[in-house]
């Protein structure tokens, strides 16, 4: 603040009055408002200078001012005196708001830095916010009317008073402080950017002024335009009415169609006009032959009526107006005869037309007969007898005959005089106010004509844009004029906008680059401190080499050089987790005392997170930072406004912490912090000098100590070879005395040979720098002595180290040690022989076990073929019908022998795997189809001992990579087990489970059954080992299905894993590697199992024929079309299909009829039939005898559930006819008589010619003189074996393509290829089938007829 003496505020008073009086001119004469108010910025800019002691002056000055001003405005002396106190009290406000908010918040004066500037001027604007709208409002109680709205004469009154604030409060500080040679740093930055600032406001008001005014011109012109428009429009109903007025004149008695005639032009040529009327004059007298008159023209209920539509007929009075004629006829029936001259309005309209012989028109009214409910006027124009137009009232009245009369709706009038243009978007609302209270007649908006009735009118009024009155026909019309919702807005238009935005962007980039400047030269002065600190920080590392010393001169040159308010220096206190100050320097105060830094994981103190992350932190606003709440009051109270904490990293570990305090905000900047690390950096490296000085020092006298306690020799050498000095232990054994050899090259004291290759060692030791050994012996008082010289020398140096060991134990020790190796080697290379030899006897015992698998399948196979063949061939009742004793017998042999086959079977796979040639066929298998499969084999077993099965997967549309038979053989194997050992009544759950983050699926089988010790775990997946092998056991088993379930998994890159507890269950986990798939490819799951190799489809839709077809083959299953219902049986009996799939509903429903016709057909009965049928028609079509049913749409899931009922449902046996090829010629080797015959005497059954042969020799000979249709080729077989006969067969043109169906007992890993490699067209592993070597054989010739 700047004292100021008494008669300088006098003379301050009265000039602050003068300039109100001044700048309130254009108040006093325009009611507008000025440009500028500089009286505000003269009394603000003294409040800044003085602080309260002008205040009061500033309440004088600005009393006597405003006094003034209302004087001229010439307010009564009450309200003059009450508004000049509330102005001078706002004034008196405004000064104390802006001393309180600049030296609050804006800091000193004048502010030196371009933020600080902009920061006094949005305080100072903010001061004399409220002063402008308080004075406005007073005016407008005092009754002082200013141009335009309150709201807006107030945010302009503002920008007046900010203009003036801006341009003369800066230069009214600065000049008075130059007056008092008070200091300042940047003077006329405040000064300049305020002057831009008040001119930016300057030119902007005159660009909203000019906006404005420009804005007010074309609202005007367009306000002109559509008045003129409406002008015309009614200049039109005048002439409209006039000419009717003549019609009545001219001719004086006018009939009705003459009157019809005449209007009804008039009516279309203006479409406002709602009806024309005449009103004849009746006197009382005139009343019943008037009435009479009216009658006889054809209106025969014609009366003079009181108002209203069919009103009654009227009371007598002297004279009547009764309405005549009237046009639109039809639609003004009602108000026919209505004397017009009883209501009062009308009346009075009537009464004045009358008298003055002009036009008048009502005021609004409601038809009586209206169709759009809108106010209407009524037009009335007087029509006098023929002769001189009358001069007085009274003629008028005697001379009266009539008034012609138009009912117009104002709203239509306006809207049909704008549509023939584009009007401006102006709503205009037409107001009656001839008789004080406005009443509403139109309101025009959006080009329509909307009612009025819903308007505030008042509202609408005041806040149009211009009112204009007129006197149309004896009435005061009052047109109300705003802008609708698309006229152009007065600020938001182009000119506008673009000359706004180059003000304030010229103004933006003058300040952006007063500020760039000025953070440049700040950046500038910072940097050239830091690098003075840097400097002096260097120069002290030189002299300093303690570190609480180094730490304390730190602190203080940081403090005296680098300008910092306080600088410390924190390590980590001993045994705890404490940051602890260990040197200071600056403004500290009990801000170090106070501070208690934990270095927990949680911590936000910056020095400690600097610590524990090696990593500088800086804050650079301490009044709003977080991380700092618990120290920020006691910071800023020491004028602390930033930090930064910098981490002294001593060989990769934070030794200590620097924490800045800056005394200004965002101090550090990158570039600061970029010095201030390589600050930090150079400490830490005197740190590590100091250190590293402390370590050589140390070092060089463990060094001394440790060559001391050396039990080798070391000496100095030089280039040159010479001794220059020597350490050994006591009692070393040398070749010469020390004195001897000191000073002495090598070639004087050591054998030549010795000093050749000590010499040549110590020269590439100088020349490669590497470590040069050198082996040699010495005799030494008789003795024959060895020794290791080691040489290592700098390529840079002069001298070298040469370490000499005496190694005469070490070498005497290796000597007896080679003699050991060489003993060892012998007995090595013996035990290798031995190895080998066992080896070979290994891979014998293998081969031998291989062939006796090979053998034991083909001898097992062997018999067990004849035995399956002639059980399937006796249950087919080929040698005579069974009773039912004899067919249980025959099945009870029949699956024995299946079990006996299923026992070979896991034996040779286990054989397989262990011989690691089981190979998996990975492709895309489908979960659910998978389980539903596996579940079926076991589910007859499950439910003879009642076990509930069931099947639970996470999500059922899984697919993944698998071999499908591999697999289903492990579920299998684990279902089969968890029912075999689970009581009656249990249950077996199959539950799959997917991880696809893990990569894993998961196939888990639990049981509730007997469970199992723990004790027996270890062996529980070894194979032909059971739990129980007692012989009593109660479960039956090979002990070789776990064993295949593990090694199965193995090759699948899975596991098995097992939980159980007796008496519990048991859970077993197989987890299999997951790899998604998004379509399963279809594959035959049950093909091993499944019969059905041709299905009949019967279906006259080609696009489902395509579709099953597509389903089936998926299956293996080949389909055979019949797309037309009248052959369809006819078709069946010459395919006979192992399947038929029909369409119940082909032709009109004929698939009943077929489906009939299958079940009465003997020969066809047996073929099971899938019905296609619809809603709940299944139960019906399984009666009628179908097997399986699919209900449409049919998709790949269902075909396959309903194949699988058909696969997995016993067939009635029934005897085999041959389906295609009739007596084709059949050639069957086979060297076993019993399977021979079996054979021999099915295939003769099934209608085949037959030659048999009994090795490979006779089989070449048969087939070469009888030619046969197809070969059945055993493989085993004396003189000639099966693969040589099919080689020769295929060598000879006749038979290349002739079918040659491979049967034999070998079923080893192997088998089946060389059959096919020799030549065979298929390969049946025995124990074989005969229905199934039947159904391949027609196959194969159905094939080969094709082909033909």
């Amino acid at each position: 603040m700047i004292y100021l003496r008494r008669r300088i505020l006098l003379g301050f008073g009265l000039g602050y009055a003068v300039l109100i009086w001044l700048s309130a001119q254009p108040v006093v004469t325009t009611r507008g408002l000025p440009l500028i108010w500089l009286a505000a910025g003269v009394a603000l800019g003294g409040a800044l200078l003085a602080g309260n002691r002008v205040l009061p002056v500033i309440f004088a000055g600005a009393l006597v001012g405003y006094g003034a001003v209302f004087w001229q405005l010439g307010l009564p002396f009450e309200r003059l005196l009450l508004s000049a106190v509330i102005f001078a009290s706002t004034a008196l406000g405004q000064a104390w708001l802006a001393c309180f908010l600049v030296y609050r918040f804006g800091g000193s004066l004048p502010p030196a830095s371009l933020p600080r500037v902009l920061r006094v001027c949005g305080l100072l604007a903010l001061a004399v916010l409220p002063a402008p709208f308080i004075g406005v409002a007073t005016m407008t109680a005092a009754g002082v009317r200013l141009a335009g709205d309150w709201l807006l004469a107030g945010g302009q009154w503002w920008l007046n008073f900010l203009a003036g604030v801006w341009l003369v409060t800066p230069w009214f500080v600065v000049g008075v402080y130059y007056w008092r040679q008070r200091p300042m740093r940047e003077p006329f930055l405040w000064p300049v950017s305020s002057l831009l600032l008040a001119l930016l406001l300057f030119s902007l008001q005159l660009i909203w002024r000019d906006a404005q005014q420009r804005y007010a011109d074309q609202l005007q012109a367009d306000a002109n335009e559509i008045m003129s428009l409406i002008d015309d429009r009614l200049t039109r109903y005048e002439q409209g009415i006039q000419g009717i007025g003549a019609f009545f004149l001219a001719s004086q008695q006018v009939e009705q169609h003459e009157f019809s005639v005449f209007v009804r032009t008039i009516l279309n040529q203006l479409p406002a006009l709602q009806s024309v009327g005449w009103a004849q004059r009746v006197t009382q007298a005139e009343r019943v032959g008037f009435e009479r008159q009216m009658q006889e023209t054809g209106l025969p209920d014609f009366r003079v009526r009181e108002p209203g539509a069919f009103g009654p007929p009227a009371g007598p009075r002297p004279e009547y107006f009764p309405l005549t004629y009237v046009e639109p006829f039809a639609e003004r029936r009602p108000v026919l005869g209505m004397d017009m001259a009883v209501e009062p309005v009308r009346r009075d309209a009537l009464a004045q037309a009358r008298d003055s012989g002009q036009i008048v028109m009502t005021g609004p009214i409601r038809p009586y007969v209206a169709t759009v409910d809108m106010p209407a006027v009524l037009f009335m124009a007087p029509v006098y007898n023929a002769g001189l137009p009358p001069q007085d009232i009274d003629e008028r009245r005697r001379r009266i005959t009539g008034m012609v009369m138009f009912l117009v709706m104002p709203a239509e009038l306006i809207e049909q005089a704008l549509r023939p243009v584009v009007p401006p978007d102006l709503e205009v609302l037409l107001l009656d106010v001839t008789d004080g209270a406005p009443q509403p007649l139109a309101f025009y908006a959006s080009g329509a004509a909307q009612p009025p009735e819903q308007l505030d009118l008042a509202g609408f009024v005041s806040e149009a844009a211009m009112v204009i009155e007129q006197d149309r026909y004896g009435r005061v019309w009052q047109f109300a004029l705003r802008p609708g919702a698309t006229y152009p807005n007065r600020w938001l238009n182009w000119d506008v906008v673009s000359r706004t935005l180059i003000a304030v962007a010229s103004l933006v980039i003058f300040f952006l680059f007063i500020g760039q400047r000025q953070r440049h030269d700040a950046r500038q002065r910072r940097l050239t401190r830091t690098y003075a600190l840097l400097s002096a920080i260097n120069q002290m590392i030189i002299r300093e080499r303690e570190p609480q010393r180094i730490f304390q001169e730190v602190c203080r040159i940081a403090v005296e050089v680098g300008g910092f308010r306080m600088a410390w220096i924190g390590q980590r206190q001993t045994g705890s987790d404490r940051l602890e100050p260990v040197a200071f320097a600056g403004e500290a105060g009990d801000y170090l005392e106070r501070l208690h830094i934990l270095l927990s994981e949680d911590t936000t103190c910056p020095t400690a997170q600097a610590l524990r992350s090696g990593q500088a932190m800086i804050v650079n606003n301490l009044a709003t930072d977080e991380r700092v709440a618990l120290w920020r009051e006691a910071a800023l109270r020491l004028g602390y406004r930033a930090s930064a904490s910098f981490p002294l990293l001593v060989n990769g570990e934070v030794y200590a912490t620097l924490s800045l305090y800056a005394g200004q905000p965002a101090f550090f900047d990158l570039d600061e912090v970029r010095l201030l690390n390589e600050l930090a950096d150079d400490v830490a490296f005197a740190i590590v000098v100091g250190r590293q000085e402390a370590q050589l020092r140390a070092s060089e006298q463990r060094n001394h100590l440790i060559v001391s306690t050396l039990p080798d020799m070391v000496f100095r050498l030089s280039r040159q070879g010479v001794f220059i000095d020597f350490s050994a232990p006591p009692n070393t054994m040398l070749v010469q005395q020390p004195e001897l050899f000191l000073g002495q090259p090598f070639e004087t004291v050591l054998p030549e040979d010795l000093s050749r290759q000590l010499r040549d060692a110590l020269e590439m030791a100088f020349a490669t720098g590497e470590l040069q050994t050198v082996a040699y012996q010495l005799q030494i008082d008789d003795r024959e002595r060895f020794f290791e010289a080691r040489i290592k020398a700098s390529p840079a140096g002069d001298e070298a180290i040469a370490i000499v060991r005496d190694i005469t134990a070490w070498r005497t020790a290796e000597l007896a040690l080679q003699a050991e190796r060489d003993l060892l080697a012998r007995r090595v290379a013996e035990r290798t022989a031995e190895l080998s030899r066992a080896n070979a006897e290994l891979a014998r015992a293998v081969r031998t076990k291989d062939e006796f698998l090979a053998n034991m399948s083909h001898e097992l196979r062997t018999p067990l073929n004849a035995i399956l063949a002639l059980s399937e061939s006796l249950l087919e009742e080929l040698r005579g019908p069974l009773n039912e004793r004899q067919q249980a017998a025959v099945r009870a042999i029949e699956a024995s022998g299946r079990h006996l086959l299923a026992l070979i079977n896991d034996v040779l796979d286990l054989a397989k795997i262990e011989a690691g040639r089981m190979d998996i066929s990975k492709e895309v298998v489908a979960v659910s189809d998978l389980c539903e499969a596996s579940l079926t084999l076991v589910k007859e077993q499950a439910h003879k001992k009642q076990i509930r099965l069931s099947l639970s997967i996470d999500n059922p549309q899984t697919r993944f990579l698998a071999d499908p038979r591999r697999i289903k053989q492990i579920l299998v194997n684990l279902l089969s087990n968890a029912v075999k050992f689970t009581p009656d009544g249990g249950s077996v759950e199959l539950q799959v489970t997917t991880d696809a983050a893990q990569g894993t699926i998961a196939f888990t089988v639990s049981d509730t059954g007997i469970g199992i010790a723990p004790e027996q775990m270890q062996s529980l997946f070894q194979p032909f080992v059971q739990l129980d092998s007692s012989l009593s056991r109660q479960h039956e088993g090979s002990g070789l299905g776990l064993a295949l379930v593990r090694r199965l998994a193995d090759l699948h890159g899975g596991s098995v894993s097992v939980t159980s507890e007796p008496g519990k269950g048991s859970i077993f986990t197989v987890t299999l590697p997951y790899q998604p798939a998004t379509h399963a490819v279809a594959t035959a799951i049950d093909d091993e199992l499944s019969p059905l190799r041709v299905a009949l489809v019967i279906v006259d839709s080609v696009t489902m024929a395509d579709q099953l077809a597509r389903y089936l083959e998926e299956q293996q299953i080949q389909p055979v079309l019949a797309l037309q219902s009248s052959d369809a049986l006819a078709h069946a009996a010459t395919v006979r299909p192992d399947l038929i799939v029909l369409d119940l509903h082909i032709a009109g429903g004929a698939g009943w009829e077929i489906l009939a016709g299958l079940q009465h057909d003997p020969d066809l009965r047996s073929i099971p039939v899938i019905a296609i049928v619809i809603a709940d028609e299944a139960q019906q079509a399984l009666a009628a005898g179908a097997t399986a049913w699919l209900v449409q749409p049919v998709d790949r899931g269902a075909v396959r559930r309903a194949l699988s009922q058909i696969t997995f449902s016993p067939r009635p046996t029934t005897t085999l006819h041959l389906r295609r090829g009739l007596g084709a010629k059949l050639l069957v080797a086979e060297d076993n008589e019993l399977n021979l015959a079996t054979m021999s005497e099915y295939l003769k059954a099934c209608g085949y010619e037959l030659q048999v042969a009994r090795n490979g020799r006779e089989a070449l000979a048969v087939a070469a003189e009888w030619q046969p249709d197809l070969i059945i080729m055993d493989i085993q077989m004396p003189e000639m074996d099966g693969l040589e006969a099919i080689r020769q067969l295929r060598a000879q043109a006749m038979y290349a393509a002739t079918p040659i169906i491979a049967v034999t007992a070998l079923a080893m890993p192997g088998d089946r290829e060389r059959c096919l490699l020799a030549g065979a067209t298929d390969y049946l592993a025995k124990p074989v089938s005969l229905r199934r070597l039947v159904e391949r054989i027609e196959q194969l010739l159905q094939q080969q007829q094709h082909a033909r």
